[in-house]
Parts: structure tokens; C-alpha cells; sequence
């Protein structure tokens, strides 16, 4: 939609997508070229804002290095020779491949991938599943987003933790999250919570930039979470600091829940997360006397040993203080209560379509019901350790098939040096992505995606908004670039299946109780629905009791504890001592640059120069110890490989662990350290916080495998 002239450029309104904010966007056109963006001033969503990833897609939609048309492999898998073909030609034998296996194996010989798919998640499921694949993964599923919101659902009965009100709340508690490097929005709006007098706690195991500004920072032990979250209920039922009312008429399980935080005395915790008691004791009494009060949370304890039981922990805090849908509190988001049609929750994904004799092959289906099986509370999919075990031994059937949409798992899944292999070694290999990334390198059909300036969607993910939508316009066309979802389409039709036939046709239908297709409603721009709170008051918590569940009767019915409990890490000085003597630090890969997302960006000029190299954060006593100085090049290593980073010397961590940033390829990915061998009760996460290893100079030898 344009909104105005400047010069001789034209000014069109859309929304960015290089993560779930989804931050609205002015674009200045010039001769069918986008120029520059900025962010909306108008908008009530990011009021201007915008980060250095969004404004930085000039560089990546232009991108010399972009893949314009679709690719075949010209040579052997992975050496790099390619043959340019029609979109025709490509579909066509994408498809023969798929139907072949699919006759001969089955569907579920045909693994479905793809990356955090902003604005079409949903959408790529019911293809997959329209399919008749049981079997879709994405690298981040079980180790990013599933766990914490399944955590919530069993408790609240939706997805109230992903949502904290920082325009109305007293006090911000930041758990496992850095705000400006990851959420720039929700960073903008603690801040001003925080100018208005609003205090600010941070966990975290490092001295992040949001931490820098808190009132009470609490630096706790890579994957202790749970015991820490504990250790605050503790304080608040010991001193009774709880909403009593709240607690008895909206809560189940009280009792029980009281007697469990009296198995987390403070001296316990203290020993288990190396927070000091006092600093617990004083972040309890602080989240719960200065409410409303509201917690935002994110991958950090969705990459632990035990996620369902730490996600639940840290619910445990607004459940017993009353912190659930009020203002300054955890809210639910307003989208399906106003009407709102949204994808996560109107059956784009086409569940029905596969027979249950089907689902029950799914990776991972009964081991693992939370994430994989019918008791999954989200959308299901499949194990990615039993895919890649499965890959391994062909058992409990052969695995031929791979097809990609926006992901590199050669640099995101863990134990790299072991899937890369595995991955070679498959019949057929397709994705669709911007670049030649490492995976895409050894497929044998690339086909090239489009960027969000190149297409239409209707941005509506809760996550960006609890109570407003977004419009991302198609401005530019860049070669013969497509959206994934005219992929999906396109596809569809020459695999012969019954799907979506136009991203026009999906988008006016995603859009239809708002108005008379997209084109019409995109020009209102940002819709907001009114917010209302105490949604519960009316018809209460969407759960089997109907009230928020601190003990959870569906867990225990599961086999798992129906109280939150804290395990220790599988790989750690307490857990394996003897390991650790040749493995003596704790690695965490949670380090995130406010210019990268996941493994995109790393070919733009301007984020490159803001973030040149990978960087593994080291306490100056430590590299002291390794006789390592600031900005040497050095090698880390593992049980399961060795990496290559460069030393950034910072007392933002402590001397017992070091701090590396996951995405970066080849020799440089974190990947190879990490392991998938250990993995979470119900919902399979493997632990990427809290594992062993150790760090040399690379002078002392180069980096193996």
C-alpha cells in the first residue's frame, strides 16, 4: 500500500520478517528497486523501531551471492558443480523423486525439514501432512519454543508465558533471554517499564546487556533453572507472599506444590545454582510484593536436560502470585478471542489427512507423546535424534528422502559430525533457501526462495503480538525467486495432491473475517484487537480442571513427576566428575549478536562488519589458566569433535564456564562440541547449555574432523 511520495520514491507500508516481531516497516521504492526501510513511526507495535537485521535487507534481497533460479546437481554430491534448470524442470523431478520413494517406502521414507519459518509454519505442515509424511522436523522444535509453551498449556491452558504486559507492569523478570539482541521490541518496552519506576530482575548464567541494566541480577549455573525457580517458590509460600484468593479459587494442587518447595531450601539451591541465598531470597520478594509483575522468557530453558519440568518451574511464579491475565501480568493473546482465524489454530496444518496407522510410525511417537505422539498439547512432529538414529540403522524402516524449506541443520542440528555424514548418504536431497548454505550444498535440487520484500503474508504469530496483526507486501521480484509457500503450492500440484493453489488464494482465506481478501484488508495496516484481561473470570483456564494446574494429573498420567523437579545435567562437574577432569569448563551456546538470527545473516556486509567472527567469551582468570590473551585464535573441544572460535576475553561469564554463539559454519560451528545423545523426558530435548569441555590455543594444533 503506498502512503506517500518523497522525491521520486515511493513509500509502501509492510512488515518485516527476520524475526516474530514483525516490526512494521516503511520501504521507499525507486524505479521497482527498494532503496532503503525504516521502521513505521505510526506503528503502535514498534513505534519506529527497527534493528540492524531488519534494516539490512536491502543487502540481502540484492545479494550478489543470492540463488536466482533453481539448481541441479552437475556432479558429485557436495563438490559444487550445478546446472541451471526451469522451475518446470525442478518441480517435476522433486516430485517424481517424493512419489517414487513414497510407493516404494512409504511416506514416511520422506523427511520433511525447515527453519523457525516465520508466517508459514502452519501452512508447511499441512503440506507435509497433505503429503502423507509423518515424519517433519525443525532443528529448533524440541530445543526452542515447544517445550516452554507445552510447559504453559499443561499449566494454564495456553501459551500465557510467551506473552508478558510490559506497558502496565510494576516488575520485569527476564529469564534465560536477552531482550536486545533477540526481541528488540520487547527490549524497547522494559526499558520504558523500567523508566517508569518498574524494577527489573535478570537470570541469566551471563552478564548480558539487559542484565547490565537490572536491579537484581541473578548469575546462576548453566542449566540450574529449575532449581532456581524453585527456590523463589520456596521463599513466596514460606513468607507468604502468594495471592492467597488467587491461589484458592483459580489453582490445583497448592498443597502438594507447597510441599515440594520445601525440598528447595535456599541453602540447596544456592549449592545447585551458585546463586547466593540472599540474591534469591531478595528476587522472590521483589517479583512478588511489586505487582503486577511479569516474566519474559525464551530458548534458554527450552535447551536444558529437563524442559517441561524447568518451563513449569519458572509458571509456577505468576501461577501462585496471581500474574495470569491482568494488566502488567502474563497475559493470553487476543487473536482467536476476537475472531481472528489464525493459522496456528484453524487447521492449516490438515492433521485429519493422515490415517493414525500412519502417525503411530512417526520418529519418536511413543517415546517421546509431548512432541511426537497424540498427547502433544502444540503441533506434532518427529524426534530429530530417532531421525537421525533411524538414518543410521535403518530401523524401524529406511529413511530415503530429505526436502528442506529455510533451514541449514548441517549448522544448527547438534553432534555435526555425525549427521553431515548420515545426511550424504541419502537417496534424494531438496532446499529451498536465499543462499547456497552447507546443506544446500549437498542437495541435488536447490530451488531459490524469496525474501519478505517479495511476497504477501499476514503476519499474525502470538508471539509477535498478543493482540494485534501485521501485513508483509510483495514489493520487488528478485530472478525467479519464489515464496515458500507458491513452493508449496507449485509443488503440491505436481505431486497430484488436493493443497492450497496460490499464495492469493491462502492469503485472502487467512484474512477472510476481516474483510474482502488480502489486498483490500493489507491497506488498513496494523490491526489491533482490543485487549481483554481476566479471561478466565468469564469461562476459565482452558485445562481438564478448568484452573491453572501446578500439579499436573495429565503428566503423571504421562509417567513423569506432576510437580516441577529439578535434574541435573547429564554432562557436568557433579554429574561426571571424572569427565570433567579432561573437560574441566561448562559450555553454553547461547550467545547471540543482535545482527545474526539463528544461522541467517552472516553474509551481509553490514551485520558481518558489526559481528565479524565467532567468538567464544572467556573470564580473564580462566584464560589466564589457558595462557590464552584476547583475541587469540583457539580450539574448543568435546567428547564429540573440536571448533575453532576466537577469544573474546569478558568477565560477562564466570570463571567455571565459557560462553559460544550456535549458526556459524564449518570449522567454526558449535556444533561439533554438542551431543544428542541425552534427551529430555516427553518432549526429547538435547541439552545444548550445561555440557563439558575444554579450550587450547590453536597453535597448539589444528582442529580435527
Amino acid at each position: 500500500m503506498a502512503v506517500g511520495k518523497k522525491d521520486d520514491l515511493t513509500i509502501e507500508k509492510t512488515a518485516c520478517q527476520h524475526c516474530h516481531m514483525s516490526c512494521d516497516v516503511l520501504a521507499y521504492i525507486k524505479e521497482g528497486r527498494v532503496i532503503k526501510v525504516e521502521g513505521d513511526p505510526d506503528s503502535p507495535h514498534n513505534k519506529g523501531m527497527m534493528c540492524g537485521k531488519g534494516l539490512a535487507i536491502t543487502q540481502l534481497t540484492y545479494h550478489p551471492d543470492r540463488i536466482h533460479y533453481p539448481l541441479k546437481r552437475a556432479g558429485d554430491r557436495g563438490e559444487g558443480k550445478w546446472a541451471r534448470i526451469s522451475w518446470d524442470e525442478a518441480l517435476g523431478e522433486i516430485a517424481s523423486n517424493l512419489n517414487r520413494i513414497k510407493e516404494t517406502y512409504g511416506p514416511e521414507a520422506v523427511v520433511f525439514g525447515h527453519g523457525t519459518c516465520r508466517g508459514w509454519f502452519p501452512i508447511y505442515v499441512g503440506f507435509i501432512n497433505t503429503f502423507g509424511s509423518p515424519n517433519w522436523y525443525e532443528p529448533g522444535m524440541a530445543q526452542c519454543f515447544f517445550p516452554r509453551c507445552t510447559s504453559s498449556v499443561l499449566t494454564f491452558g495456553g501459551e500465557v508465558m510467551e506473552h508478558a504486559d510490559h506497558d502496565h507492569t510494576n516488575c520485569v523478570l527476564v529469564w534465560a533471554s536477552n531482550p536486545p539482541n533477540c526481541w528488540p521490541v520487547k527490549a524497547m518496552r522494559i526499558m520504558e517499564a523500567k523508566a517508569r519506576g518498574a524494577k527489573l530482575i535478570v537470570a541469566d548464567p551471563i552478564f548480558t546487556p539487559i542484565a547490565s541494566k537490572a536491579d537484581l541480577f541473578l548469575q546462576l549455573r548453566p542449566g540450574t533453572d529449575a532449581a532456581l525457580a524453585l527456590g523463589m517458590v520456596s521463599v513466596i509460600i514460606a513468607e507468604e507472599l502468594y495471592d492467597k484468593r488467587f491461589v484458592e479459587k483459580w489453582t490445583i494442587g497448592f498443597d502438594k506444590l507447597r510441599k515440594r518447595a520445601d525440598e528447595y531450601p535456599l541453602s540447596r539451591v544456592e549449592a545447585i545454582t551458585q546463586v547466593p541465598a540472599e540474591k534469591i531470597q531478595k528476587a522472590a520478594r521483589l517479583y512478588a510484593n511489586n505487582g503486577p509483575s511479569c516474566i519474559t522468557q525464551c530458548v534458554g530453558i527450552d535447551q536444558v536436560i529437563d524442559t517441561i519440568q524447568t518451563s513449569r518451574a519458572i509458571c509456577m511464579l505468576p501461577a501462585i502470585t496471581g500474574n495470569v491475565d491482568i494488566p502488567g501480568g502474563n497475559v493470553f493473546d487476543m487473536l482467536l478471542p476476537a475472531g481472528f482465524p489464525d493459522q496456528w489454530r484453524d487447521n492449516y496444518e490438515r492433521r485429519e489427512a493422515i490415517p493414525d496407522e500412519v502417525l503411530e510410525k512417526r520418529l519418536g511417537f511413543e517415546k517421546y507423546p509431548l512432541l511426537c505422539g497424540n498427547d502433544a498439547l502444540l503441533t506434532p512432529g518427529a524426534h530429530i535424534p530417532s531421525i537421525i538414529d533411524c538414518m543410521e540403522t535403518g530401523k524401524p524402516y529406511p529413511l530415503k528422502a530429505l526436502y528442506i524449506h529455510g533451514s541449514n541443520p548441517l549448522v544448527q542440528m547438534a553432534d555435526h559430525n555425525r549427521i553431515k555424514g548420515l545426511f550424504l548418504k541419502m537417496d534424494f536431497i531438496s532446499v529451498a533457501d536465499l543462499f547456497l548454505t552447507e546443506t544446500a550444498e549437498i542437495a541435488d535440487i536447490v530451488l531459490p526462495a524469496a525474501t519478505w520484500l517479495e511476497w504477501d503474508n499476514v503476519k499474525d504469530s502470538f508471539q509477535q503480538s498478543y493482540d494485534s496483526i501485521g501485513f508483509q507486501r510483495k514489493l520487488v521480484r528478485i530472478g525467479e525467486c519464489k515464496s515458500d509457500i507458491t513452493i508449496f503450492c507449485e509443488l503440491s500440484e505436481k505431486l497430484g495432491l488436493d493443497y492450497w493453489k496460490s499464495e492469493k488464494e491462502l492469503m485472502d482465506h487467512r484474512v477472510r473475517t476481516l474483510g474482502n481478501g488480502f489486498d483490500e484488508v493489507a491497506k488498513r495496516g496494523r490491526i489491533t484487537f482490543p485487549m481483554v484481561y481476566r479471561k478466565h473470570e468469564r469461562k476459565g483456564f482452558n485445562t481438564p480442571s478448568g484452573k491453572i494446574e501446578l500439579f499436573s494429573k495429565r503428566l503423571g498420567e504421562l509417567g513423569e513427576d506432576p510437580l516441577p523437579s529439578y535434574t541435573e545435567s547429564p554432562e557436568s562437574p557433579f554429574s561426571q566428575p571424572e569427565l570433567a577432569k579432561e573437560y574441566p569448563l561448562i559450555l553454553t551456546t547461547g550467545g547471540r549478536k543482535p545482527v545474526y538470527r539463528h544461522s541467517e545473516g552472516r553474509r551481509i556486509p553490514w551485520l558481518r562488519q558489526m559481528a565479524l567472527r565467532q567468538e567464544v567469551a572467556i573470564h580473564p582468570e580462566t584464560a589466564s589458566l589457558f595462557e590464552i590473551e584476547d583475541g587469540d585464535e583457539i580450539v574448543l573441544e568435546s567428547p564429540r569433535g573440536q571448533m575453532k572460535a576466537i577469544a573474546f576475553i569478558s568477565h560477562e561469564t564466570r570463571k567455571e564456564w565459557i560462553q559460544v554463539e550456535p549458526g556459524w559454519e564449518g570449522e567454526w560451528n558449535v556444533n561439533r562440541l554438542t551431543t544428542q545423545q541425552y534427551c529430555a523426558p516427553l518432549v526429547g530435548t538435547y541439552p545444548m547449555r550445561g555440557l563439558l569441555c575444554s579450550i587450547r590455543k590453536a597453535t597448539q594444533g589444528g582442529v580435527r574432523g
